[in-house]
């Protein structure tokens, strides 16, 4: 929901705008489908860090670009449109992208969450993303930099 007349809907790989009517009929004026993202190629200078990182025996590895090229085109997990409403927040599996809410072309990947990102939303000028790993993370909206990280400490029953 996004007021009192409006609410976006997300699904596969696109998201819906509504706007609901004085007499309680809504309608969809907007369909955005997501840019997709092709995964960088490999410079030499990264096969070349990829390397020494091997030879090395470092217990660093790359796992988190590979991992990050194949969450880049995620279904859709979350979504909430960002302040200004002209750029949207999407959980697409363990990022978070940020999109042009008009043409859904890619302006910044947020990356910290291990697991799914469940829920995105906004307050005052932070965006609050939570992972299927009890993570919350806040983001700074201007500069899209994370400003802390908590654990959530949830005991199971």
């Amino acid at each position: 929901m996004i007021d009192k007349k409006r609410f976006i809907v997300s699904l596969s790989d696109y998201y819906e705008l509504f706007e609901i009517k004085e007499d309680g009929i809504y309608k969809c004026i907007k369909t955005v489908t997501l840019e997709k993202i092709e995964p960088e190629k490999k410079s030499e200078e990264k096969e070349e860090k990829k390397k020494k990182k091997s030879e090395s025996d470092d217990s660093d590895s790359d796992a988190g670009d590979s991992n990050s090229e194949k969450n880049i085109n995620s279904k859709i997990s979350s979504i909430a449109l960002l302040k200004d409403e002209t750029k949207v927040a999407i959980g697409q599996g363990s990022l978070i992208t940020i999109r042009e809410f008009e043409t859904g072309k890619l302006i910044k990947t947020l990356k910290k969450h291990e697991g799914s990102v469940d829920n995105l939303f906004y307050l005052n000028n932070y965006l609050i993303s939570c992972c299927s790993c009890n993570n919350f993370c806040f983001w700074d909206l201007d500069t899209f930099e994370l400003k802390t990280c908590l654990d959530a400490e949830i005991n199971s029953p």
